[in-house]
């Protein structure tokens, strides 16, 4: 995905991302699209709300998704084909640190 032009202590770049909208919203030709862009950085205290990603099939560097920058883009930033899949527990964590982020679940 190309994060840029980013302003401020927005993600900027390009960089890997997850796609969080449903198959059914892009099948209907949504042009934006919901995505949790990925980093191989884990900063201090940030890691309460990160989702560990391990390196997979053409995600060749361990990343940490970043939830706290959830946003929806123009499906015309992404810019490469899919990479990996995240595993049924990564979904689950990556579910439950959006709930935290949303202010939906207590710490």
């Amino acid at each position: 995905m190309r994060f840029d032009p980013a302003k401020a202590a927005e993600v900027g770049k390009q960089r890997p991302a997850i796609i969080l909208q449903s198959p059914v919203m892009l099948k209907a030709g949504v042009p934006t699209v919901l995505v949790c862009p990925l980093t191989s950085q884990l900063r201090h205290p940030l890691e309460i709300i990160r989702v560990a990603i391990p390196p997979r099939d053409k995600l060749k560097r361990f990343s940490y998704a970043m939830v706290e920058h959830v946003r929806s883009i123009s499906v015309q930033r992404i810019v490469t084909n899919k990479l990996a899949q995240i595993s049924k527990v990564e979904h689950n964590q990556l579910k439950e640190k959006l709930l935290i982020v949303m202010g939906f679940e207590p710490f």
